[in-house]
């Protein structure tokens, strides 16, 4: 709150507000014949009553859908453009159900019904759960800018564990098993595929991550380091920042670099003979000189590598390297800030997959051992 002192004498309190269905900035004022501590203080609050009041009368007729959108507009500047889209698909499937629905008659039962039957939808429950979350940032949305005064609203959302799918979260290839997927791609003329894989098995580096590498710009041969500042969004075909938010540095050994320089070259040549762009530096790029699209390889991974009791793609590559840091025994928060984890739950749970293997292998041992001649 700002006072200003008026021609006539006579004292004008004025408070900003942002109006949550435009997003702009609106001003509330009083006017009073005095300005002393007791004045401003009754002020203040006679300006949040009226703030509250216009607040009110604006959401007076909103319904759901409408919240999503004004909720959709400030989201869009808080995160990145994936992230957004996803949420995007979230609220269109939400909107099917209620979106019709006045916040006046908004209910919790309303938001648990519509989580009810996106699993008679046929949707498992992570994807639930996903959009349970959009739907708790959208209340808390309303909450925060006056569509809704119910907090109990937010507290009566619930999540059933229902059509809870059982996945291994950790998949991962042997050292065998990934060196016969790489034999197995070379087989059907996709060594650059093969290079991939072994890249991002060296590296632990996500799939969007390692096909954004510009190999002048983001590795240093010198140093043996890679820098990690971006990723390709495909369905924008744009790149933009890492998950997280945060470049990193990450260091390859001789392997990788040899792997590296092998492709440097393959793409160089690729695009003499493509004609291309000569002024692309990527390390991996198609014939539009476009980073490889994660569905393209994963097609490629489905069709020509065949290890039993595993689906190849190019996600198991990062776990890969993952398992591998664990079992050299290196601690959780070196592998996580390498693969740019923002903490250390995951690899928890493969150094607890891990040990549960071995208390197997001890037992069976154990069951196998004898000391009679």
């Amino acid at each position: 709150m700002w006072i200003e002192e008026l021609p006539n004498g006579k004292f004008k309190y004025v408070e900003r507000y942002t109006d949550p269905l435009t997003g702009k900035t609106a001003k509330v004022s009083l006017t009073h014949i005095k300005n002393n501590n007791r004045v401003e203080k009754e002020m203040l609050k006679k300006l949040q009553e009226k703030i509250e009041g216009k607040l009110k009368k604006t959401s007076a007729d909103i319904n759901f859908e409408v919240l999503t959108k004004k909720w959709l507009a400030v989201y869009k500047k808080q995160v990145r453009l994936s992230t957004y889209n996803n949420n995007v698909s979230y609220v269109n499937t939400i909107n099917k159900e209620i979106g019709s629905i006045s916040l006046k008659a908004l209910t919790g039962a309303h938001l648990n019904s519509v989580i009810l039957h996106l699993f008679d939808l046929g949707y498992v429950y992570d994807t639930v759960k996903g959009m349970t979350a959009t739907i708790r940032k959208i209340v808390n949305f309303a909450l925060k800018y006056g569509f809704l005064a119910d907090r109990n609203i937010l507290h009566e959302i619930e999540l059933p564990r229902i059509n809870v799918t059982k996945k291994d979260e950790f998949k991962y290839l042997e050292r065998n098993e990934l060196q016969t997927v790489v034999g197995q791609l070379e087989e059907k003329n996709y060594g650059e595929l093969g290079r991939m894989c072994l890249i991002q098995a060296y590296t632990g580096m996500r799939y969007g991550e390692m096909v954004s590498l510009d190999y002048t710009k983001h590795i240093n041969f010198q140093d043996k380091t890679i820098l990690i500042e971006r990723t390709w969004y495909h369905r924008r075909r744009i790149f933009q920042p890492t998950k997280g938010g945060k470049p990193r540095t990450i260091h390859f050994n001789a392997e990788t670099e040899k792997l590296l320089k092998e492709q440097i070259r393959h793409t160089k040549i690729k695009s003499m003979q493509l004609g291309l762009d000569k002024n692309q530096r990527l390390l991996f790029i198609n014939g539009k000189s476009e980073p490889f699209t994660n569905s393209y390889a994963n097609e490629l991974l489905g069709k020509y590598t065949d290890i039993p009791g595993k689906r190849v793609t190019t996600h198991i590559f990062r776990h890969t390297f993952i398992s591998l840091m664990v079992e050299q025994g290196h601690t959780s928060n070196i592998i996580a800030k390498h693969v740019g984890h923002a903490n250390t739950d995951m690899i928890e749970k493969v150094y607890s997959h891990f040990t549960n293997k071995m208390d197997e292998d001890l037992t069976n041992a154990i069951d196998g051992f004898s000391l009679s001649v």
